[in-house]
C-alpha cells in the first residue's frame, strides 16, 4: 500500500464531492470533505473522525483511493507514466525484422514497443522519404527546364503578309532558317485583297456577258 503521508496527489471521486456539497447539513458536508482529503493524504487518522456520516463515507471510499495510488506507483516504476521519454526505433533494425517476421505486429513485440509507437515511426519514415525524393527531383527539373530550347514565335497570316513587304523584318530573316529546318512545311495560304477580289468579280461578269452575245 502506498504511504498516504508521502502522496503528492490523489484521485478525487466526483460522487463523494457531490455528496458533500449537496448534503442537507452543511456542517456534515464540510466534515465529509475534510475527512476524505485528510485521510487520503495521511493527515487524519480515519478512526479519529468524529462525524459518523463522514467517518462511514471515508471508510467506504478510502480503499478505492489507495488502490488507485498503488496502480499509479506501479505505472511510474514501469516507465508508463504520462510524459515519459519516447522510445527510439532504428529503421534499419525494424525493416530487417519485418523481412524476417513478415508482420509489423510481431516487429513491435520484438522491439518491445506498442504497435501505435511503431506506426508513428513508420509514418515519419514515409514523410522523410517523400521529402528526400522531392529534394532529389528539384535539381533535375531545373536542368531540364534550362536545356529546353526557346519556343519560336508562330507568325499569323496577317503578320506574314505585313512583314513580307518590309525589308530586314523578322519574317524576312526567319524565312531561310525556316526553309532550312523544314523544306516540306506548308506555305502560308494567300488571302486575296479587296482589289484582287473586285478584279476577279469583274472578270467573271465580263466572261458571262461575252457568252450571252449572239
Amino acid at each position: 500500500m502506498s504511504d498516504r503521508a508521502e502522496r503528492a496527489s490523489v484521485i478525487v471521486h466526483r460522487s463523494i464531492v457531490e455528496t458533500a456539497l449537496n448534503y442537507p447539513d452543511a456542517e456534515t458536508g464540510s466534515a465529509i470533505l475534510r475527512g476524505f482529503l485528510g485521510a487520503s493524504f495521511g493527515l487524519i487518522d480515519p478512526s479519529e473522525i468524529e462525524n459518523p456520516v463522514a467517518k462511514a463515507l471515508v471508510a467506504v471510499t478510502l480503499p478505492t483511493v489507495d488502490a488507485a495510488a498503488e496502480r499509479y506507483d506501479k505505472a511510474v516504476e514501469a516507465g508508463k507514466q504520462s510524459g515519459r521519454k519516447p522510445k527510439w526505433i532504428e529503421r534499419e533494425e525494424a525493416e530487417q525484422l519485418y523481412a524476417e517476421l513478415g508482420a509489423w505486429k510481431r516487429v513491435a513485440e520484438a522491439l518491445d514497443c506498442s504497435e501505435d509507437t511503431l506506426e508513428r515511426a513508420r509514418a515519419k519514415w514515409r514523410v522523410d522519404d517523400k521529402a528526400k525524393s522531392k529534394a532529389e527531383a528539384a535539381p533535375k527539373a531545373d536542368e531540364a527546364k534550362q536545356e529546353k530550347p526557346p519556343k519560336q514565335h508562330q507568325y499569323t497570316p496577317e503578320e506574314i503578309r505585313y512583314y513580307s513587304r518590309i525589308e530586314d523584318s523578322p519574317i524576312q530573316s526567319a524565312k531561310p532558317q525556316a526553309q532550312e529546318h523544314d523544306s516540306n512545311q506548308q506555305q502560308p495560304q494567300h488571302f486575296p485583297t479587296m482589289e484582287e477580289k473586285a478584279a476577279l468579280i469583274e472578270k467573271a461578269f465580263a466572261g458571262k456577258h461575252q457568252e450571252s452575245e449572239p
